[in-house]
């Protein structure tokens, strides 16, 4: 799937797809199965949740803000097509589809290299909040609203673009939690 051209609604399908797919896939783990790692720098499963919890939740208080009138426009975003670009390079660089990998920003690490039985379920709290912004952001007309990246002020992309990427994002850290249940020596359910 190109995620540089998928809609809004299409990028809260694949969010719900991936709560879906999460709980369906790791609900009945054992926390030391969530929590089992095939080498000291590869991340878990529950890792992988936490991760993705760090990251997006860091769009809620972008869009509170903007909801209530207090973000302002990022000076990048009124370069013409900077912010569309710096959208695709994004969103591409976390594309599932990307066999490189990307280092991850010290604000992205997730909250807790330990997590408990009730991590899934805490993900799909996330998720629906998740989709609750999304759908909120609605009203400030996503496409055209240009955002801050939350690591840097100097990439700038449209919201619309943020949901894109968070969607794409989704389904890499998806694959690579199913790769890490999936190895030679994971603890058995």
């Amino acid at each position: 799937m190109g995620y540089t051209k998928i809609t809004l609604e299409e990028a809260i399908r694949e969010i719900e797809r991936v709560t879906a797919e999460v709980r369906r896939d790791f609900e009945m783990l054992s926390p030391e199965r969530l929590n089992w790692k095939p080498v000291p720098d590869r991340w878990s499963i529950g890792e992988c949740l936490e991760h993705l919890i760090a990251a997006n939740s860091l769009y809620f208080g972008i869009v509170e803000a903007m909801l209530a009138g207090r973000y302002r426009k990022p000076l990048l975003g009124r370069i013409p097509g900077y912010a569309g670009l710096c959208g695709r390079m994004l969103i591409n660089a976390v594309s599932p589809q990307t066999a490189r990998k990307v280092k991850t920003a010290a604000v992205f690490e997730p909250a807790r290299s330990a997590v408990d039985a009730n991590e899934v379920a805490r993900f799909a709290e996330h998720q629906h909040k998740l989709v609750e912004t999304i759908r909120k952001s609605e009203r400030l007309n996503p496409a055209t609203t240009i955002v801050a990246s939350p690591v840097t002020s100097m990439i700038v992309y449209s919201l619309l673009d943020a949901w894109r990427l968070i969607a794409a994002h989704e389904v890499r850290h998806l694959g690579q939690a199913r790769n890490v249940a999936a190895m030679d020596g994971s603890p058995k359910a």
